[in-house]
């Protein structure tokens, strides 16, 4: 089955500002057991999902930005399409003491605003974290990293592989300085985040 989302490929740019973009992708074939439907269900449940990354503290839901009318402004037309439900918020504290210093200046807590939109085949995040973990105007304001994934459990594309697959497709942007020490968490992370849903699937034998 082709995806109808958008094809990302990896690649690494820096504008003049000194902004930077790191775009790639994770992939992890689905034990033959799994079930495409099933897959799906459990990605669209956002507490299981907000809780898996590592260093996750807790989080609440937000409400829809005031003046905002879906769908969210931050949508490609391809994800709008591809929608099965309005966006929804939440606000997501995580405890890293080591891996983003430069944005929590030694405080443990990093926010990070998100947007999750469920689709057809998965869903788009949508994360948004601030320098220093505050979101707030003037001063610092520009200090923002945004981190948007794709998430699709689709049939392989590779020859090597007949059954399905769990695809993140990671964007990373923000200014150069910053975006290392996420870009790093993702590209050492994302093999357990991958295992736990995996495992979750199994637990629960959605598949079978």
């Amino acid at each position: 089955m082709t995806s109808s989302l958008p094809n990302i490929e990896h690649k690494l740019t820096n504008t003049k500002v000194f902004k930077s973009t790191s775009v790639h992708t994770n992939t992890t074939p689905l034990p033959r057991e799994i079930k495409r439907g099933p897959a799906i269900k459990l990605l669209h449940t956002h507490d299981f999902l907000l809780k898996t990354p590592p260093h996750f503290h807790n989080y609440h839901e937000l409400p829809v930005p005031l003046g905002q009318r879906p769908p969210d402004p931050h949508l490609t037309s391809s994800i709008q399409h591809a929608a099965v439900a309005p966006t929804q918020y939440y606000e997501v504290k995580y405890i890293e003491p080591t891996l983003l210093s430069c944005f929590t200046r030694g405080d443990k807590k990093v926010c990070c605003k998100v947007a999750v939109t469920d689709t057809g085949s998965g869903i788009f995040v949508r994360s948004t974290r601030q320098r220093g973990g505050v979101f707030r105007k003037g001063f610092g304001a520009g200090m923002t990293v945004v981190v948007e994934q794709i998430w699709e459990v689709r049939y392989a594309e590779e020859k090597e592989w007949d059954g399905l697959e769990l695809v993140e497709r990671v964007r990373v942007e923000g200014l150069e300085c910053l975006t290392g020490g996420v870009r790093k968490k993702y590209e050492a992370g994302w093999r357990d985040v991958h295992e736990s849903i995996v495992k979750r699937l199994m637990v629960l034998d959605l598949g079978m």
